[in-house]
């Protein structure tokens, strides 16, 4: 109860926040929708939208069959420990992520030639990806005291495959920057 109550609060008092926000400073919001619009972007806007909306509908269709299946070979609890260490990963994973897009993404976006992206690239493995790996090398030395404070003891299983979850979180980070200069290009 307490977990579902948080996140309808958090998301209310963002509407909340929002809307004052908007009614304060009305003149920043106002814009006419047929001056704005350009042809040729609208189609890669389209594209984009798209490739959201499928995304939206396939990943979390994606971990609802995981979790089943998990279920009927495993069991309840098996699966609880499978998302618990997904839970776990999302949030270090937003943290590194939001940075990327605050940062790295406009900088991609700077960038005009194919030189400077592959200098922009090395930069991403010589400064971000040692960060992250030392977030993750951070997360794996302290998981006992990381799992006592986020989780029940029930989860304490979860420093067995915990190696496994940060193997593949690292491999995503080292081909999030590729996925960053294709959307970047496009």
């Amino acid at each position: 109860f307490g977990g579902l109550l948080s996140v309808v609060l958090g998301e209310f008092l963002m509407v909340v926040v929002t809307f004052l926000y908007v009614l304060k400073d009305k003149h920043h919001f106002q814009f006419e929708l047929k001056n704005n619009i350009n042809k040729e972007y609208l189609k890669v806007i389209k594209q984009f939208s798209a490739m959201a909306l499928l995304s939206a509908v396939i990943a979390p269709l994606t971990l609802m069959l995981i979790r089943s299946i998990i279920v009927k070979d495993n069991s309840i609890q098996e699966a609880g420990l499978w998302d618990g260490v997904s839970k776990l990963s999302s949030f270090y994973m937003m943290i590194f992520s939001s940075g990327l897009s605050l940062y790295y993404m406009p900088k991609l976006a700077s960038l005009q030639t194919d030189a400077e992206f592959k200098t922009e690239l090395k930069m991403y493995f010589k400064l971000f990806v040692p960060l992250f790996l030392l977030m993750l090398l951070a997360v794996f030395v302290c998981k006992g005291l990381i799992l006592d404070i986020a989780f029940t003891p029930e989860f304490a299983k979860i420093k067995e495959v915990l190696l496994w979850q940060l193997s593949g979180d690292f491999i995503k980070i080292m081909t999030l920057a590729f996925g960053y200069q294709i959307v970047v290009k496009t």
